[in-house]
């Protein structure tokens, strides 16, 4: 995949559990994570987020609101346009050792802005022209 050109895009952004969770319980902050999944889905941006954040957002729904609703969001992200980034062995040792320091960004080389909503800890896009 060349996420350089793919689509003509040439934004580039980071969803994290935080961003689904937002939109999901259409928080403040929710407006520009739609903005973002309707950017991807008119080509006009490319999207990661990491397989973590399908798993959190399973496991904190179903903690809150029961399976179904955990599943029916989990279906949800899927039909989304986005890359979702899996896991291996090293990039779990480099996490590890990024956690370790307080610090882990879910992808290498985009930039980021960690900041607080009050409930979570976050992170803002940025976008990036490469």
């Amino acid at each position: 995949m060349n996420t350089e050109t793919e689509k003509g895009a040439n934004r580039h952004y980071v969803l994290d559990t935080s961003a689904f969770l937002t939109l999901f319980e259409k928080e403040c902050g929710a407006d520009t994570v739609q903005n973002i999944l309707e950017q991807a889905r008119r080509g006009e941006a490319i999207v990661f987020t990491s397989f973590v954040s399908f798993v959190e957002v399973f496991y904190i729904t179903f903690q809150e609101e029961g399976e179904a609703a955990a599943v029916n969001r989990v279906n949800l992200m899927n039909r989304l346009d986005i890359h979702t980034v899996e896991s291996s062995r090293e990039l779990g040792f480099i996490a590890g050792r990024k956690q370790l320091t307080g610090f882990l960004l879910p992808m290498p080389g985009l930039p980021l802005q960690q900041y607080h909503t009050g409930r979570n800890w976050c992170t803002k896009i940025l976008n990036s022209t490469n």
